[in-house]
């Protein structure tokens, strides 16, 4: 069966000219994560091929924005990027036990470590934990 993209919650928003974000689910055996692992799979739209290798961040954050777990990675490489692909990404969060109050994701590239902007000039997007 095709893979359906319908995000639990959506948030558009677009990181530099490469790459819209849709939205993002948590897996459906998993609605609360446990104290040890979190899964988290995140949405995404290839408006542009990718100058430079890219990988995704996400990190788990305290009420003081201290990030207490978090995911780099990039399971779909940017050099095999077309425009009107969708990307789904699994992150694994291991919590350790802490209680996350929110996930900032942004995209950066590796090798400079410069982050992907939104049109706000923010490098992440902050959404609340669940």
């Amino acid at each position: 069966a095709p893979l359906r993209i319908d995000p639990q919650v959506t948030i558009p928003a677009r990181f530099g000219e490469q790459l819209a974000f849709i939205g993002y689910s948590f897996p459906e055996d998993r609605q609360t994560c446990d104290a040890e692992l979190c899964r988290l799979l995140t949405y995404w739209q290839v408006d542009a091929p990718a100058a430079s290798p890219l990988s995704f961040f996400l990190h788990a954050v305290d009420e003081a924005g201290k990030i207490i777990a978090q995911d780099d990675g990039l399971d779909a490489p940017a050099r095999y990027w077309q425009a009107g692909d969708v990307l789904v990404q699994v992150h694994t969060l291991h919590l350790n036990h802490a209680e996350p109050a929110a996930v900032r994701l942004g995209i950066y590239d590796p090798q400079t470590g410069q982050r992907l902007l939104l049109a706000n000039g923010a490098d992440h997007i902050l959404f609340a934990f669940p």
